[in-house]
């Protein structure tokens, strides 16, 4: 239906033909349209059809005996010259655009039907009988007849939209969140602070920093604290389903490990660790908002890419200790937005 857009202009100008033509039959000689129209055959376009389509809009098929019309293709679109006595009278190029055959028949046979007329008016309202043949006589294009594209819509005209504001789309949160890790030698807690990015509808970036409180470990006798200072930069996509407020999680954690001997047998003379660090994190995160605050909760396996290794020297000899390659974490998380 929506192709038919094309022809809604064109059958309202066609709604007053008939009561035009009353007037003009009687003045002027008549003969069959079927020998007035002269058209190239096409796909789309056969002299049957098209003038069984022009009378139907017309609603008769005589028409004035000096009338005659040449219809020729150029490309893909229509272009007829209406003359009378052989004098060009009227001409027009219709684009076919992205019509059907069937509307584009409708379309040509219109733009005949409404030259026809017009040019019968014309006569009529100025008591022309005969029109000298003049062929310098300059030629006045008839109405324009041009479908319009299938897919055009009314286009209402209005200011511009203004473009979304900052916190519309994006957001900028302050984070602080409490965990227990078990990514050393020992479980341990600690906690974030850092800052969270999110675009609405897509995800969030968040980066902060992370501490650890010291974990006493055991050295095969020996006793030492170990802790954990590092940077995370972890990336969320939006929910999967939006009724449901868990995201998919990835992190990477980089930074560096500490350790202190505390408690050392008398053959024990220090205590080295390696100090570069690092983990890659993977989990889902559940976020519950409430206006400017949120609480998120995320359970983490981490796979730890770098683990931390403990040496102590006793006697003239090293005992290493190497730290867990997979652990895990929690974190329990309070966010202020801040725009």
């Amino acid at each position: 239906m929506a192709r038919h857009g094309a022809l809604v202009g064109c059958l309202v100008a066609a709604a007053h033909l008939t009561a035009a033509d009353a007037r003009a039959d009687a003045a002027v000689p008549a003969r069959p349209l079927a020998e007035t129209i002269a058209v190239d055959p096409t796909e789309c376009l056969s002299p049957a059809a098209l003038t069984d389509k022009t009378t139907g809009f017309l609603q008769r098929d005589q028409v004035d005996a000096r009338l005659s019309m040449a219809v020729t293709m150029r490309g893909p679109d229509a272009f007829f010259q209406l003359s009378r006595t052989g004098v060009v009278i009227g001409e027009r190029l219709v684009p076919r655009r992205h019509l059907t055959c069937e509307e584009f028949l409708s379309v040509v046979a219109l733009a005949l039907a409404v030259a026809i007329d017009s040019a019968l008016l014309a006569a009529t309202s100025a008591e022309e009988v005969e029109v000298a043949e003049d062929e310098g006589a300059p030629v006045e294009p008839l109405p324009a007849v041009v479908p319009a594209s299938p897919t055009s819509e009314p286009v209402t005209k209005g200011p511009p939209p203004s473009p979304p504001k900052l916190g519309e789309r994006h957001s900028l949160a302050l984070t602080f969140e409490p965990a227990v890790l078990s990514v050393l030698h020992e479980p341990t807690i600690g906690g974030a602070l850092g800052l969270v990015v999110a675009r609405r509808g897509v995800g969030r970036l968040g980066l902060t920093s992370l501490a650890t409180v010291p974990a006493t470990t055991d050295l095969g006798g020996d006793r030492a604290r170990v802790g954990l200072i590092a940077g995370r930069l972890d990336a969320c996509l939006a929910p999967p389903v939006r009724t449901v407020p868990i995201a998919p999680c990835a992190g990477a954690i980089f930074g560096v490990h500490r350790a202190e001997g505390v408690v050392l047998s008398t053959e024990a003379s220090s205590v080295t660790d390696s100090a570069l660090w690092g983990a890659l994190a993977l989990g889902p995160e559940l976020t519950l908002a409430f206006g400017r605050w949120s609480v998120a909760a995320r359970l983490e396996p981490w796979w730890v890419v770098r683990p931390s290794r403990l040496v102590t020297v006793r006697a003239g000899r090293e005992l290493s200790v190497t730290g867990t390659s997979f652990g895990a974490a929690a974190f329990l998380g309070v966010r202020r937005t801040i725009f």
